[in-house]
């Protein structure tokens, strides 16, 4: 995924981003091939090194590491999560770079990001339970039509629908 997509990403709520169905890192490598999710990571931290206009770039041991960790550690968050979470962070709203490019400053701001998503996450979760609870005819609904159309088909009013 383009880095240019965070900018998208970036304007929804982190709620709809949550929502959207996209692969995680791990899974972009199931689907994509191994290490897929590796070179959707490193075009992400090398736009934010230079947005955040760090003239030294992290090095090529930093990337490698700093991958994995993102890999192992937050693995389970979507390419959409991600991009939003990079957009945000150049936007200030997680920790900033002094000097150069501090890969521990991206995983700090990972964790608050992490932390954020999971509350944001568990709020969409109750607001769902309260929702079903609000309008429990929903599936009584459901049930209501399928009764409804089978004695349609025994008066002969409807065919069986497949």
């Amino acid at each position: 995924m383009n880095p240019d997509v965070q900018r998208f990403y970036g304007r929804l709520p982190l709620s709809d981003c949550i929502q959207r169905s996209a692969p995680t890192l791990r899974q972009l490598d199931q689907l994509y091939g191994p290490n897929s999710g590796r070179v959707w990571i490193v075009p992400q931290l090398t736009r934010i090194a230079e947005f955040c206009g760090q003239t030294a770039r992290w090095s090529t041991l930093q990337m490698q590491e700093l991958t994995a960790i993102i890999l192992q550690q937050f693995g389970q968050l979507t390419v959409c999560e991600l991009s939003w979470f990079f957009q945000h962070f150049k936007g200030g709203r997680y920790e900033r770079f002094y000097g150069t490019p501090d890969p521990m400053v991206l995983t700090r701001s990972l964790r608050s990001f992490l932390s954020e998503r999971n509350m944001t996450w568990q709020r969409i979760e109750q607001d769902r339970a309260n929702e079903a609870r609000r309008h429990p005819e929903g599936l009584v609904g459901i049930a209501a039509l399928k009764s409804y159309l089978a004695r349609c088909r025994q008066a002969g009013k409807v065919s069986k629908l497949t």
